[in-house]
């Protein structure tokens, strides 16, 4: 795993800004892919009782997680680059896609943390701690990041996240309307 992220995420950076290593990249993100997976199984699990009849549900919802979270990030990943070069940055694939695996991986440990601890009494309340470090750093990651990797300042980093946020909301508002029209076109609402 990479706990370099985990334990001095600003050192790791300066090693992939260095490395250029687009395979350390995909590692991570299949790690923080493999992570959200595992979270998959462990509230599916507490929420059918462990019930062995649900295993096949688990197995099928935690692949369907892990394939959602690996190619969603890639494309991400590729918005990004596309989102900060306009905006004045300098990089490729690479960057965007370091960006956005790099800044997954606290995220993605603390929600797996958060799940297991929802298993024991008194465990959401530390589980929410621990949701707030990880956010906190992984937010923190993706826009130091961008400065770093797209050779730019914060406030173009600033910028390219709310761009990014505003396309993720603009183009899942479209297709989930489309969806409706459709539903409807063939009597189904």
């Amino acid at each position: 795993m990479c706990l370099d992220i985990l334990k001095n995420p600003v050192s790791a950076l300066e090693k992939a800004k260095k490395s250029k290593n687009t395979n350390k990249s995909i590692i991570v993100l299949a790690e923080s892919a493999i992570l959200f997976a595992l979270t998959s199984i462990v509230a599916i699990m507490k929420g059918t009782g462990f019930a062995p009849a649900s295993y096949s549900l688990v197995a099928v919802s935690a692949i369907i997680i892990f394939l959602v979270i690996l190619i969603f990030s890639m494309i991400i990943g590729y918005a990004m680059k596309i989102i900060v070069n306009i905006l004045g940055g300098k990089g490729g694939y690479y960057e965007g896609l370091t960006a956005i695996s790099y800044s997954l991986m606290p995220v993605s440990v603390a929600v797996f943390v958060s799940s297991l601890l929802s298993l024991v009494t008194g465990g959401p309340i530390i589980g929410i701690i621990v949701l707030i470090i990880g956010f906190a750093s992984g937010i923190s990651l993706l826009y130091r990041s961008i400065k770093e990797l797209f050779k730019t300042d914060m406030l173009t980093a600033f910028i390219a996240v709310s761009v990014l946020i505003l396309v993720l909301f603009v183009a899942s508002s479209i297709s989930f309307g489309l969806s409706l029209f459709n539903l409807s076109a063939l009597g189904g609402i």
